[in-house]
């Protein structure tokens, strides 16, 4: 059921909960913090008679935002073509290609990407957590065009990736050369890149928390 923060502040303090509480019920319920702090200012607002400032959105060409949204996107394409290298070299391990000789030392070779997954995950998911507290704190707005923007360029980079995959594993297959390696590196690329860009478009889809005082939350 839809909770409204300011017909709860009013329904609270008529019965004679203090502020304090009135703010821990409503964070505690999932309504941002921003958002309850807002909603108590308001009714006192309007029990005193005093108007207060209209309310400002976050602003949304924040700085930070823009960088920490931009660092967050780097570290994850760094990990994808990270993962997306080591599986290309896994499959052709496991379907080598006709003549295909393999050397002791080749394996030297997926060490650089092995150590950018193990640095840029940790990265990527502290950040990710800062954007989320951010959002849900009301600092900024989940309608910012830093988000939007970074989000839809990620999105577009995952598109390409994948018709690059396609592209090629059907060029293999016109000219004669189509393998079962071709195939799961095609697949595994699908798999791996259209499963991020599925959380990514959800996650622009999402209206993120309220950022008024008047919004509701589920």
């Amino acid at each position: 059921m839809a909770l409204d923060p300011a017909a709860f502040v009013r329904e609270a303090k008529a019965r004679g909960a203090s502020d304090e509480t009135v703010l821990v019920l409503l964070t505690e319920s999932g309504c941002p913090e921003r958002d309850a702090r807002l909603a108590v200012a308001r009714y006192h607002a309007e029990t005193l008679g005093i108007a207060l400032p209209p309310f400002v959105q976050p602003t949304a060409t924040n700085p930070l935002d823009a960088f920490l949204y931009v660092f967050a996107g780097c570290t994850l394409i760094s990990w994808v073509s990270s993962a997306l290298y080591i599986i290309s070299a896994l499959i052709d391990r496991a379907f080598p290609p006709p003549g295909r000789v393999f050397y002791e030392g080749e394996a030297e070779f997926l060490i650089f990407p092995l150590a950018t997954i193990l640095t840029t995950s940790p990265i990527y998911i502290a950040l990710m957590v800062l954007l989320l507290q951010r959002m849900h704190s009301g600092v900024t707005s989940a309608f910012s065009k830093p988000r939007q923007w970074v989000i839809s360029g990620t999105l577009l980079i995952g598109v390409a990736t994948i018709l690059t995959y396609v592209i090629v594993f059907v060029a293999a297959i016109l000219a004669g050369k189509g393998t079962l390696a071709g195939f799961w590196k095609t697949t595994s690329a699908i798999l791996l890149v259209g499963g991020l860009m599925t959380f990514y478009i959800r996650w622009l889809q999402s209206p993120g928390p309220t950022s008024s005082g008047k919004g509701k939350i589920s």
